[in-house]
């Protein structure tokens, strides 16, 4: 009775591992067809830089490329490059869920003579698939130089929060770019490009903000110092040449004019 008992608990996990993996190939099949989807459409493209969308810059710079279609966001590349790596991850989005990543690290290659960059090569890849938040495979190809494994989700939903909303209030953040001024006190500026803000001190210093908007409120980060305290406006009209809001701090009811 006992080895019976014991085999039809081996037969049990198998059938159970036989259908996990089953599931696991349906899974992974139909994140292939979403991917190959994806990159077979015609998709718009914007680019956000450096402020604009992270604190953590890289020594070369870093850039984000999001592809959309009709306000719905499907992909998203972030690059990174510092002065002997390239390091460029590309996020996969269907439903507003993150379902693929693809990751990889360039090294520049040096001209042996003039030892001037003439190109790169690839060192390391990294697959990771997801299905209902839970990576179901991770596959790697080489060596990384970075040390840490990456939070590819929580890297995803930072950066998935800039792009939403540059694409469903791309008409807002375009009549926002310009300089603009208080009407009733010329040292309290800005300068809006794209999502970064320059805010000018009374001797015309400026400070680097990133902007975000989430329907109501503009929030203003300082990128310079986070421990500095962020600024946050509710916008109460906004028109090609007038921008009125309320700091939600101190209640004060500002009107800003745009100067050019």
């Amino acid at each position: 009775m006992k080895m019976k008992k014991q085999l039809l608990l081996i037969i049990s996990l198998l059938l159970f591992q036989g259908l996990y993996s089953q599931n696991i190939e349906n899974s992974i099949q139909e994140i292939r067809k979403h991917f190959k989807w994806i990159n077979n459409q015609k998709l718009e493209k914007f680019s956000l830089e450096n402020e604009e969308f992270t604190d953590d810059i890289a020594s070369e710079g870093s850039g984000l490329d999001i592809y959309f279609k009709n306000d719905t966001t499907y992909k998203l590349v972030q690059s990174d490059i510092t002065s002997t790596n390239v390091f460029t991850t590309e996020y996969y989005v269907y439903n507003d869920k993150l379902f693929f990543v693809f990751y990889k690290e360039e090294a520049f290659t040096r001209n042996p003579n003039t030892f001037e960059i003439d190109g790169s090569k690839v060192d390391f890849e990294e697959r990771t698939y997801f299905d209902k938040d839970s990576i179901i495979r991770h596959l790697t190809k080489g060596e990384s130089v970075v040390k840490n494994q990456q939070d590819f989700e929580q890297q995803f939903d930072a950066l998935y929060k800039y792009a939403k909303f540059k694409v469903k209030h791309l008409a807002m953040i375009q009549k926002l770019e310009g300089v603009w001024v208080n009407k009733e006190d010329k040292n309290d500026n800005f300068e809006i490009s794209g999502l970064k803000a320059l805010r000018y001190n009374s001797e015309q210093v400026p400070t680097t903000y990133r902007m975000y908007f989430d329907g109501r409120y503009l929030w203003f980060h300082n990128t310079e110092d986070n421990e500095a305290n962020d600024f946050k406006y509710e916008l109460l009209e906004l028109t090609k040449d007038k921008l009125e809001v309320q700091d939600r701090l101190n209640g004060e009811y500002k009107v800003y004019e745009k100067i050019n």
